[in-house]
């Protein structure tokens, strides 16, 4: 029944009788666990990756994780002659831990990911497979904004020696959970979570920042954004407008930093001069024990066609990932050729396109 009031809702405003198929895939570039050495003393600290599949297996992707996800994706076309499109939304950059550390917990700085690879031997070639999945079309980056992380709330979290946040520090985890932190915040992760009006004043320049990193990665501007936890005021709105974004993905019914009531989205409906995206399915294939994802992922695919919508499939990059874990990327890869085969076996007419292109 949701479901269906979701179809219905955004059929409102946006039909095609397009069979489109996009993946829209967060948290690409950003850091999390730095190796299985650093989980063991995570754990140790009191982090407890039972309850949290992030904290058990996504790490930075690596060389093999992004070789063996594009294996995948160049495996299978549709009639059109299109191989499956993953657009990432990609932190373009993490925190400077080694420049945070000099100024003795003062004030924050960031390094773009060109220097945060220089700690990560196994991903020392990941730009260069960037650059080859943009050029394969298979893979093509959008904005997360700069990097995960409510960078005020965290810089204060380590100002207090006894934080878990300083603890962790020396491992170079950011995702503190909520049961761990000092200060009277939710969701430490999301870069544009708020509490109080200076907790905005960062938007701007944020922004700005996000963008010229990104454009040194990629070599293009992004137009589509992804909030980070998906936590944002509304000025932020105005700015990714300002910077040139013309779409942004939001969440159905949204409760938007220090507003009073909940914003009800719809599909491809302009506001502020952004078209917002909503995801309508999901494909997490470790989300549950037992369950690749596959099927919950068919059904939701058949329910977007029947209401003429864009299937637009929600993921994230800890789906493929296997530095940590690499069961994990074996069973994520296996699920998405499944997922992929039974798509084209379902839908002979279906098209693979990326997020930005789904409307045009």
């Amino acid at each position: 029944m949701k479901n269906n009031l979701k179809f219905a809702f955004n059929n409102l405003f946006y039909k095609t009788n397009k069979k489109l198929i996009a993946i829209a895939s967060d948290d690409w570039g950003s850091i999390r666990v730095k190796s299985k050495k650093d989980q063991v003393e995570l754990t140790k600290k009191g982090l407890n990756i039972a309850s949290n599949r992030f904290d058990a297996y996504d790490s930075l992707e690596s060389n093999k994780d992004l070789e063996e996800l594009y294996e995948v994706l160049l495996s299978f076309k549709d009639f059109k002659g299109n191989h499956p499109i993953i657009t990432p939304a990609f932190n373009a950059a993490n925190p400077d831990f080694e420049a945070i550390k000099e100024n003795d917990f003062t004030n924050y700085v960031s390094e773009n990911l060109n220097k945060t690879i220089l700690r990560y031997p196994a991903s020392n070639k990941i730009i260069d497979l960037y650059k080859k999945g943009i050029e394969y079309n298979i893979f093509v980056p959008q904005s997360h904004g700069k990097e995960h992380i409510q960078a005020n709330w965290w810089m204060k979290e380590l100002q207090n020696k006894n934080s878990f946040a300083r603890q962790a520090f020396c491992n170079e985890f950011i995702f503190i959970p909520d049961n761990l932190l000092t200060l009277p915040v939710n969701n430490i992760q999301g870069t544009f979570n708020a509490l109080n009006i200076s907790d905005i004043e960062h938007y701007e320049a944020t922004i700005s920042s996000a963008i010229t990193m990104f454009i040194e990665l990629f070599g293009y501007k992004p137009t589509y954004f992804t909030p980070p936890a998906m936590f944002y005021h509304k000025s932020l709105e105005f700015f990714l407008v300002k910077n040139g974004f013309k779409y942004l993905d939001v969440e159905l019914i949204q409760k938007k930093c220090l507003a009073k009531n909940k914003t009800i989205n719809f599909l491809a409906k302009n506001k502020c001069g952004l078209k917002a995206v909503i995801r309508n399915n999901v494909f997490e294939p470790n989300l549950e024990p037992n369950n690749d994802g596959v099927d919950g992922c068919l059904k939701n695919i058949e329910l977007a066609f029947k209401y003429k919508q864009p299937a637009i499939i929600s993921n994230h990059r800890v789906s493929f990932v296997g530095e940590i874990d690499e069961k994990n990327r074996t069973n994520g890869l296996k699920a998405l050729q499944k997922l992929l085969k039974e798509i084209l076996n379902k839908w002979p007419e279906a098209e693979f396109v990326s997020v930005p292109n789904l409307f045009n």
